[in-house]
């Protein structure tokens, strides 16, 4: 039987998931490095809001950083998370993500280098894989070419990609299919 203090944090877990589910990025980001001539990556783990109140529980739960940006129209909040905390923090997200549930398994895969040394070949070759994939998920246009290289940590069949348009995400009844499936 669980004690209430361990049903609250669960409880909080599960509300962050769902928060991060409906208002946030769980991806790779690419850069161009220009000193080194080739692209780099990084986790990422962003949540806007125009409510600075649920971000500052995210922050009180995970740590990250919490900051206000203007736009054309007013503002907005942010908290974001970098580097292995993005992995730590999606590890415990995980369990209770359900839109985002792929996007976070390979953010989970990410393999850190050490920054100062140049990142070998293979690498540089699965994260890219890696990001073509979330860019995917997460409802970019990747080259079909470069998702489905066979350093593509992904089958074929697990990314939905649909021409007509519907940003590569599930229908409410295909999410609620594979969750009683599961």
């Amino acid at each position: 039987m669980q004690t209430r203090a361990k049903q609250t944090m669960t409880s909080k877990i599960a509300w962050a998931a769902g928060f991060v589910d409906g208002e946030g990025y769980i991806g790779i980001v690419r850069m161009f490095d220009k000193n080194r001539g080739y692209y780099s990556y990084r986790v990422a783990l962003d949540v806007a809001q125009v409510y600075r109140e649920p971000l500052a529980i995210l922050q009180e739960l995970f740590g990250g950083h919490l900051g206000f940006a203007r736009n054309n129209y007013s503002g907005y909040w942010h908290w974001r998370a970098s580097g292995k905390d993005v992995v730590r923090i999606v590890k415990i997200l995980l369990p209770y993500l359900v839109v985002k549930s792929r996007q976070a398994k390979l953010v989970c895969d990410f393999e850190f280098h050490a920054r100062w040394n140049k990142v070998p070949v293979e690498i540089q070759e699965r994260r890219a894989a890696m990001w073509a994939a979330c860019s995917e998920l997460n409802g970019g246009t990747i080259p079909h070419a470069e998702r489905l290289s066979e350093k593509a940590p992904l089958n074929e069949g697990d990314a939905i990609v649909r021409p007509h348009g519907n940003d590569n995400h599930e229908t409410q009844e295909e999410t609620l299919e594979r969750l009683l499936v599961q």
